[in-house]
C-alpha cells in the first residue's frame, strides 16, 4: 500500500440537491466513476464523475424507476464481480417486501446507458428488515443480511446467476440488534458487525458451521467495518467516545486477534468508514467532520486537515472505497442532510500534496519532492522545476509559459529575442541585429544611403596662336 508522507487537502463539492436521496455509493471504471442514489422517490440517479474535468453529469436516470411505495435502502457497487453492477436493496413500505434490483451500468458507451435487470424479493416481514449488502471483491457471488426477533440471517448468493434461480446458502446467528455492515475477509469468511458489541464471523464453505461472536471489550455499536487480507478495522463507539480498532483474523483457528485500538476519536457521532484506494489510509465521517487516519498506527494524518461540513452526514452515507482519479487525487460520495430543504449529494475530494523544501514553492512534485510545480505568487517555476525565480530577475531569453496554470519559465519563442519577461512569445527586446516588431524579433535595417553630389565643371582653354613669319 502507497505510504504518503506529505500533507494533504480535503474539500466538498455539492453535486446535486434533491427532497430525497439515500444509497449513495462509487462505482469505478474507465478512468470515472459513477456516483448512485435514489432521487425524487422514484428513480436511480447515476453521476459520472470525471477525473480530467473534475465536473459530474446525470444519465439516463428515467430508465430505472421504482414505485413511490419503494424506499432504497442500500447501493452496492459490483465492479470486482462484473464491470458495471449495481445491486440496490430496497423495500416496499406498502407490502412489507425486502428486494434486491440489479443494475448494468455502462460508462465506457457513448452515451453513457444504465439497465435493470430484475428484481429478487429476499423477505417479506412487517418488523423486521434486511440491512446491508455486499458484493464479493473476490468470487461471483454477493451477500445480504436480514434481521429478525431470533437474530439476523447473512445469505450468499450467485450474482449473476442469481435472477436464474441460483442457489442461496444462509446462515443464521443469535445475536440481535441490527447487521448494518459486512467485511469479506477470504473466501469462507463474512464478518459482521451492527448496533451489538461484538463483531460476528460467519463461516459459509463448511455447511455444519455457524456463526463465531468475537466480543470486543466495552463497545457499543458499529459505525463501519473494513477488511483488507487479514486485518479487519472497526469504527466504533464505547458509550460517547468514537475509536478505530485494528484486527488481525486467522481463519484456521477461526480467531479475531485485536492488534491496535486508537485513543478517543471523537466525541462526535460516527457515520461511516471508508478506504482511501491503494493509499494506507482510512477516512473516518463524524457527525459533521471528515478526518484521515493511518491504517497502521490508527492516528491521525499529520498535518490535522479534518473537513467540516454545516450539515449533518447521514448515517452510512459515505462510498466505502475511494475513486482513484490519479496518483495523488481520490473522490468519495456522501450525502448531508439540510432538514426540511432536503438532502445534498456530495463528492469528497482528497488531494496529497508534497511537502517542499524548496524556497517560494507551494506544491512539490508527488513521487519527486525536489521539483516544484507551484510557486508562490511573483514567481515562477524555473526551466529544470528545481527552484522557484522572481518574476524581477528572469534570466535572458527565457520568459514565463502563460497557458500553463502554474507559470513556469521557458525559452522565449524568437530565437533572437534576449528579454520576454511576461510572456514568452512576446519579445520586449531583441538582441543585437533585431529590432522588436509586434513581440517578435526583425533584421535590423542596413543605415540609410545619404547622398551628395557635386560636379564641379572647370574648364580651361588655353589657346596660345603663336605665328612665326619668317
Amino acid at each position: 500500500r502507497q505510504v504518503i508522507s506529505q500533507s494533504y487537502t480535503l474539500t466538498s463539492t455539492v453535486i446535486d440537491t434533491s427532497a430525497t436521496y439515500s444509497g449513495v455509493t462509487a462505482l469505478g471504471g474507465a478512468g470515472k466513476a459513477a456516483f448512485a442514489g435514489k432521487s425524487d422517490g422514484s428513480k436511480l440517479q447515476v453521476y459520472l464523475y470525471s477525473s480530467a474535468v473534475m465536473g459530474s453529469s446525470a444519465f439516463n436516470a428515467s430508465l430505472i424507476t421504482f414505485t413511490s411505495d419503494d424506499k432504497l435502502l442500500v447501493i452496492e457497487p459490483g465492479e470486482a464481480i462484473q464491470v458495471g453492477k449495481l445491486f440496490q436493496l430496497y423495500r416496499n413500505i406498502v407490502t412489507n417486501s425486502d428486494k434486491i434490483r440489479r443494475t448494468t451500468v455502462s460508462i465506457v458507451t457513448t452515451p453513457p446507458s444504465i439497465a435493470s435487470d430484475g428484481d429478487l424479493v429476499i423477505k417479506t416481514d412487517p418488523v423486521y428488515q434486511c440491512q446491508s449488502i455486499l458484493a464479493s471483491p473476490r468470487n461471483i457471488n454477493f451477500y445480504y443480511a436480514c434481521d429478525s426477533a431470533a437474530g439476523f440471517s447473512v445469505t450468499m448468493m450467485p450474482a449473476v446467476t442469481w435472477a436464474l434461480g441460483g442457489t442461496a446458502v444462509t446462515k443464521r446467528s443469535a445475536v440481535v440488534g441490527g447487521a448494518y455492515f459486512m467485511a469479506e475477509i477470504d473466501l469462507n469468511w463474512v464478518l459482521v458487525a451492527g448496533n451489538f458489541g461484538s463483531i460476528v464471523g460467519v463461516k459459509f464453505l463448511d455447511p455444519s458451521a455457524g456463526s463465531t461472536v468475537f466480543p470486543v471489550s466495552g463497545k457499543t455499536k458499529s459505525a463501519g467495518l473494513r477488511a483488507e487480507g487479514t486485518s479487519v478495522w472497526d469504527l466504533y463507539t464505547t458509550g460517547t467516545n468514537v475509536y478505530l480498532a485494528r484486527y488481525t483474523f486467522t481463519s484456521t483457528t477461526n480467531t479475531l486477534a485485536l492488534q491496535k485500538t486508537s485513543v478517543s476519536i471523537s466525541s462526535m457521532a460516527p457515520q461511516a468508514l471508508a478506504g482511501i484506494s491503494t493509499t494506507a489510509y482510512l477516512m473516518v465521517a463524524l457527525l459533521t467532520e471528515v478526518r484521515i487516519f493511518d491504517m497502521t498506527s490508527l492516528s491521525e494524518l499529520s498535518p490535522i486537515s479534518a473537513l467540516t461540513l454545516a450539515d449533518n452526514i447521514l448515517t452510512g452515507s459515505m462510498s466505502r472505497n475511494a475513486f482513484t482519479a490519479s496518483s495523488t487525487q481520490f473522490a468519495l460520495s456522501l450525502l448531508t442532510d439540510r432538514g426540511a430543504s432536503g438532502v445534498d449529494l456530495r463528492i469528497l475530494t482528497l488531494n496529497f500534496v508534497a511537502s517542499c523544501t524548496i524556497s517560494n514553492c507551494i506544491t512539490c512534485g508527488y513521487t519527486t519532492p525536489e521539483t516544484c510545480t507551484k510557486c508562490v505568487a511573483a514567481y515562477l517555476i524555473s526551466v529544470d522545476s528545481q527552484s522557484c525565480i522572481s518574476s524581477s530577475a528572469i534570466p535572458a531569453g527565457y520568459g514565463p509559459d502563460t497557458s500553463a496554470p502554474n507559470p513556469k519559465l521557458i525559452v522565449c519563442t524568437d530565437s533572437n529575442c534576449d528579454q520576454c519577461n511576461t510572456d514568452s512569445i512576446l519579445c520586449s527586446i531583441c538582441k543585437p541585429g533585431y529590432n522588436v516588431s509586434l513581440g517578435s524579433c526583425v533584421v535590423t535595417p542596413p543605415p540609410m544611403n545619404t547622398t551628395t553630389n557635386t560636379t564641379t565643371n572647370t574648364t580651361t582653354n588655353t589657346t596660345t596662336n603663336t605665328t612665326t613669319n619668317t
